[in-house]
């Protein structure tokens, strides 16, 4: 046990002496082989080396009918399938997996005419193939193997896997010409009046189609922008692009690309002019009993220069100057006259819009019943106009004008201030405020209520009071012509 301390410590001096003499011992970087797997053609070779070590490498193959190895690291790929080359050095074995594969070109040789193709393929290979043609005038080739025959001629397409090169000789042959047929007695074809149509929300156009004999079938493959019956009459329904198509019972079919917009034109604010008329207010006078009195109530008439029919060009309205609750219900009463049983949508916009709601679905159905009861469509937003009465079949003064007035009943008390709203507001709602309507439409006034919103100061129709202007009028005097 002495001695080995001795001998550990004799070690031990030894080493600090060399240390210190020499100076740190560096590092060598481990040994590693170049490669570790590696994919060849048959008959193709590549040498392995085993890099940061100056010992002897003995070489080895694991599959000596697959590839074998020599004495120098030199790989040679024999047949079809997979071997591990071995690098031992030392007591550490290194390991290089080689696939062998053996590809074949599909064609080795191929006649095509003038502006044929054809598409050979390297088979039985996973690495990367180029093609090439010695004479791409005569024959040209893609990078997936595609050959286009040009002109007549020679060429050869080679693939290129690898070292290796796999050829297909190509002839090409000159086209013939064929043969004049005798031309036929051209029979007519079907055909569309016209492919495109360029329409404006709301318009109505007729398709033909000439030349047909079986029954025809009319779709459109996008109702919400534009319909088509069955006999080819389109409406344009909402902005954007359809197609309408048309078939017949054969193979025919017609196309028309259907591009729906709107014109949008630029609205100048209406004039107001202010005034006052008498009207009639019941009161509770001193003495506790009801009375009714005569009262002066304001006035306001809007006299247009420019009529909306769409949403955006009611928005060009400002509807948050002091009189905005009587000059929205004027817009309203606008935004009815541009309802049509083809064009309900600008309508139904205008309305949501100065509702600022969206129309429900169930009140789309109920503006629409009420537009289409006894035509009313064609002359109740008229009615509603200075000058139209019903012996006139409702036909206003030029320019447009609405007049409207306060309500005489603005709150409790005897008081008929402005100020006053309708109903007292809640934590719920608003202050409400009510506007009226006298029109010769009618013996008695309409109204609708309205409020200030309190973020944007626009004023809008409170709740549905919009369709109290709906109800029944006077049936005009003589047939009305929309």
């Amino acid at each position: 046990m002495k001695k080995k301390r001795k001998l550990f410590c004799f070690l031990l001096s030894l080493s600090l002496i060399f240390t210190m003499t020499f100076g740190s011992v560096s590092v060598s970087a481990a040994p590693k082989l170049n490669k570790t797997k590696v994919t060849l053609l048959k008959g193709e070779k590549t040498t392995l080396k085993v890099t940061g070590t100056k010992q002897k490498v003995t070489w080895r193959s694991s599959k000596k009918s697959v590839a074998t190895v020599n004495s120098k690291g030199q790989v040679v790929a024999k047949n079809k399938g997979s071997a591990t080359i071995l690098a031992k050095v030392s007591k550490k074995t290194y390991k290089c997996v080689v696939k062998v594969e053996t590809p074949k070109l599909s064609k080795t040789s191929l006649t095509l005419t003038e502006k044929k193709f054809y598409a050979i393929k390297l088979t039985g290979t996973t690495v990367k193939v180029k093609y090439s043609s010695s004479n791409p005038k005569i024959a040209r080739v893609d990078s997936r193997g595609k050959i286009t025959a040009v002109k007549k001629g020679n060429a050869v397409i080679t693939a290129k896997a690898n070292t290796k090169k796999f050829t297909c000789k190509v002839t090409v042959k000159a086209a013939q010409k064929p043969k004049p047929k005798p031309t036929p007695t051209p029979v007519p074809k079907p055909s569309l009046n016209v492919t495109t149509l360029n329409m404006n929300k709301g318009d109505v156009k007729q398709l033909q189609v000439k030349n047909y004999k079986e029954i025809l079938v009319w779709t459109s493959d996008d109702p919400s922008v534009a319909t088509v019956d069955s006999k080819g009459k389109v409406t344009a329904v909402n902005l954007g692009t359809t197609k309408i198509q048309v078939r017949d019972k054969s193979t025919w079919r017609g196309i028309c690309t259907v591009c729906v917009t709107q014109t949008v034109k630029k609205q100048e604010e209406p004039v107001l002019t202010k005034g006052t008329k008498s009207a009639k207010k019941e009161i509770t006078n001193d003495k506790g009993q009801k009375e009714v009195i005569d009262v002066t109530i304001n006035t306001y008439t809007y006299t247009f220069t420019t009529i909306p029919t769409n949403v955006a060009e009611l928005k060009q309205y400002d509807i948050t100057t002091s009189d905005g609750r009587y000059k929205t219900m004027a817009l309203l009463i606008l935004a009815y006259r541009t309802w049509t049983p083809t064009n309900p949508t600008d309508c139904e916009e205008m309305l949501s819009y100065l509702n600022n709601k969206e129309m429900t679905p169930y009140y789309k159905n109920f503006l629409r019943d009420r537009m289409k009861a006894d035509n009313g469509y064609k002359y109740l937003g008229n009615s509603y106009l200075n000058g139209a009465t019903p012996a006139n079949n409702y036909t206003p003064s030029k320019p447009i004008s609405i007049t409207l007035r306060q309500d005489t009943l603005p709150g409790k008390g005897n008081s008929i201030s402005e100020d006053i709203p309708y109903f007292e507001p809640t934590q719920t709602t608003p202050a409400i405020y009510r506007s009226f309507t006298d029109f010769a439409g009618s013996d008695s006034s309409r109204w609708i209520c309205t409020y200030k919103h309190s973020k944007t100061g626009k004023w809008y129709i409170w709740d549905q009071s919009w369709h109290d202007l709906l109800t029944r009028i006077k049936q005009p005097a003589g047939n009305y012509e929309y």
